[in-house]
């Protein structure tokens, strides 16, 4: 439901199931090289989807779950990866959560991050 009510934003959505986090983490890793790119996990396991996910040069993930705090993540690091436990969260929340995260003009990275995160 979430992807067709993404689609139905207009935002361009790929989907990929996945049983192993450190597959998924390390293929995003490859996919994030494009600047507009960005990527969504949905896990139960967040605390080590995010450290596998930053261990990767060029990825900045952050968790959050509602648009609120999407927003003050996505915007202190200039995320590119967005994770978020469904568990317990209703589609609209997801919904809300992600199209924040989505929304036109990437989320950059602060200027004296950069060196380090970029």
């Amino acid at each position: 439901g979430l992807t067709n009510a993404l689609r139905g934003e207009g935002i361009a959505v790929e989907t990929e199931k996945s049983d192993c986090l450190i597959r998924s983490t390390d293929k995003l890793a490859a996919e994030l090289r494009d600047d507009r790119t960005l990527a969504l996990i949905l896990t139960p396991d967040v605390a080590a989807a995010l450290c596998l996910a930053n261990r990767h040069s060029g990825v900045r993930a952050v968790s959050a779950t509602d648009a609120g705090a999407v927003t003050a993540a996505a915007r202190a690091v200039g995320a590119n990866v967005l994770l978020i436990d469904p568990q317990g969260r209703g589609r609209f929340q997801l919904k809300q959560a992600t199209t924040t995260f989505c929304r036109p003009g990437s989320w950059t990275c602060p200027e004296p991050l950069q060196s380090r995160l970029g």
